[in-house]
């Protein structure tokens, strides 16, 4: 199985920083052929990390159900492209 994320928007739910998006997932057999794709809308987790350096997302862990199959997806980080850039002294 292979998946990705449409990320549709950031929310805060429960006092807690969440982001709302698709999951979709494609399942193949053991060939590599398709045996079907499935697509799930949820809101899930999210933590914003900063470092010296950039900014990302950390997103889940979730669990999705897709094509009748629950599938742990743990943890992962989405890349903002948010460079820091150092303080510059007047």
């Amino acid at each position: 199985m292979t998946g990705w994320m449409r990320l549709d928007r950031f929310q805060v739910a429960s006092d807690r920083l969440c982001v709302s998006g698709v999951f979709t997932g494609e399942l193949f057999d053991s060939e590599g052929a398709t045996i079907g794709v499935c697509s799930r809308r949820r809101t899930v987790p999210a933590e914003i990390t900063r470092s010296l350096h950039d900014t990302a997302v950390v997103i889940g862990p979730v669990d999705v159900d897709l094509l009748g199959l629950t599938v742990s997806i743990p943890a992962f980080t989405m890349d903002t492209g948010v460079v820091r850039r150092p303080l510059q002294e007047a």
